[in-house]
């Protein structure tokens, strides 16, 4: 079965905890939900002002969260298609999103060569990490127990303690390991239920690397 209903380029698509809906969000800065018996959608979530580049379910499956073009995030309830939550401060666009496994904290890489924690309650910004000198910030996601984050930038994948930055000054903020890549990253994320991460990138050819929680390679 197709689905045609963005009339645009489609950038992702990310299925709900238990595989009863999935999302797609593309270049028309819509959100679009289906399921897998019917082609249209059920819900039409809009409301960025650029593409959509990054889109999750949260672990409830209740909520979507979403990062754009145009340098923000937006929780939308998905029964209601309404936007709950808007988060402000990239001041570049949003590359990709995460969510804790307890549902409460989101993270986001941006162009702006920054990653951001965010309480997803109330939409306030808990933490910036900068790049530490690698430019931009393609990807981010939370190892299962939520005690790691790990970030992509261009050249090096970047594995934070998240108790450690929530008592760091942010000029003072270090990542627990620099894992340097071979070829310009697109993707890193851990291994569901595991503490394996994995980071994927493209120079004439897809290659990837597996780490161990502790730097092994």
């Amino acid at each position: 079965m197709s689905y045609r209903e963005h009339g645009c380029p489609v950038f992702h698509t990310a299925f709900s905890p238990h595989n009863s809906h999935f999302l797609t969000g593309g270049y028309d800065g819509a959100l679009r939900i289906f399921t897998t018996e019917r082609r249209a959608p059920l819900r039409v979530l809009a409301g960025h002002h650029g593409d959509i580049n990054h889109a999750i379910f949260h672990p409830n499956g209740a909520y979507a969260l979403s990062g754009s073009h145009d340098g923000t995030l937006r929780l939308w309830d998905v029964a209601t298609a309404s936007c709950i939550r808007l988060f402000h401060g990239h001041t570049a666009p949003v590359r990709a999103v995460a969510i804790s496994h307890d549902g409460t904290t989101a993270a986001s890489a941006s162009e702006d060569s920054t990653v951001r924690l965010w309480h997803l309650a109330s939409s306030r910004e808990l933490k910036k990490l900068p790049a530490k000198g690698d430019p931009g910030a393609c990807a981010v996601s939370f190892s299962h127990s939520g005690r790691l984050l790990a970030s992509a930038g261009r050249h090096n994948v970047f594995v934070w303690e998240v108790r450690d930055l929530m008592q760091t000054k942010e000029e003072e903020v270090a990542p627990a390991l620099s894992l340097p890549s071979p070829v310009p990253l697109i993707n890193a994320t851990f291994v569901p239920g595991q503490t394996m991460l994995i980071a994927s990138g493209a120079e004439d050819a897809p290659k990837a690397g597996l780490w161990a929680e502790d730097g092994a390679r």
